[in-house]
């Protein structure tokens, strides 16, 4: 947020970065304060007392996350992890730059709602799918989510290309596209021009949610314990939110011009996309339905 709100001057509103760094820093600082997972299994239920219990600092918790880094399994997903922080702020803001006020309200409806919608859909879709059946559903949504993804970028990139030389958008709506001022008229709702960027939108709010949705089914299939688990969860949140730092980095025209920004998104997303084909559910087998089997089959699949 701050660098999106740095002016061409240098300033910006510190103050605003300053209130957000505390925050972030103040709510990492609660894990410390948390209760002793050993405490916690003392005061459960004799059931849930007497099943086995991983006692981990939450430094330890770190460590082991920050070593999934050196796994060939988050080598091969880490990219599509990346891409879906890394997305949103070329998606929403700097592609957002082509809508005035009212339009981008709906544009965010559009976005958030259809997220919404893919989300419960696709989740759906992709827990209905038999353990023989997870690795084929896997590509089929792997392809899916590359159709509507990419099918968002052609959109965007059509309109990015006829504003290359114009990239800026101006406030002042009585000025004539053409009148060499070096920015285009934002849109508005309904009119010439809006509905192509505004299938760009959708596109990319059901691809938002599919992209989040199969990464969090996947790491399911692959992981059985909660300890591994949790590890898998905490290094996907870890690099969705180095991505989103180094995309709204990014967000300013100066740092990188809008239709590189587009570039290096859809880049990001092909790469990820074809690198998480090396990590697919692990091909069915009756032999492994036993838990400890299964559990020595995905351990393999991760060395």
């Amino acid at each position: 947020m701050y660098f999106n709100q740095q002016t061409s001057g240098g300033g910006g509103n510190s103050v605003l970065y300053i209130v957000f760094l505390v925050l972030i820093v103040v709510g990492a600082m609660g894990v410390f304060v948390l209760q002793n997972p050993q405490a916690v299994s003392e005061q459960a239920e004799k059931a849930i007392a007497d099943a086995e219990v991983v006692h981990a600092t939450p430094l330890q918790d770190f460590k082991d996350t920050c070593a999934m880094f050196a796994t060939k399994r988050m080598l091969c997903l880490g990219l599509l992890f990346f891409y879906t922080g890394f997305n949103q702020p070329y998606q929403l803001n700097t592609f957002g730059r082509y809508f005035n006020k009212s339009s981008m309200a709906i544009e965010q409806i559009v976005f958030y709602a259809l997220e919404v919608i893919a989300g419960l859909v696709f989740g759906i879709f992709l827990d209905n799918a038999t353990a023989d059946k997870r690795r084929a559903r896997a590509i089929l949504s792997l392809a899916m989510l590359a159709v509507i993804t990419l099918l968002g970028y052609v959109f965007a990139y059509l309109h990015e290309h006829d504003h290359v030389d114009y990239p800026a958008v101006s406030t002042n709506t009585s000025l004539p596209m053409d009148a060499g001022n070096g920015s285009v008229e934002p849109l508005e709702p309904f009119k010439s021009g809006f509905w192509g960027p505004t299938f760009a939108m959708a596109c990319w709010g059901l691809s938002d949610a599919m992209a989040q949705t199969y990464s969090y089914w996947l790491l399911g299939s692959l992981y059985v314990d909660g300890k591994s688990k949790a590890a898998a969860v905490s290094f996907y949140k870890m690099t969705q939110s180095i991505g989103w730092c180094i995309g709204f980095a990014l967000v300013p025209m100066k740092r990188l011009a809008p239709i590189n920004q587009l570039y290096a998104t859809c880049g990001c997303f092909i790469a990820g996309a074809l690198l998480s084909l090396m990590e697919l559910p692990p091909v069915y087998d009756a032999s492994l339905l036993d838990d400890d089997s299964l559990a020595a089959r995905l351990e393999a699949g991760d060395e």
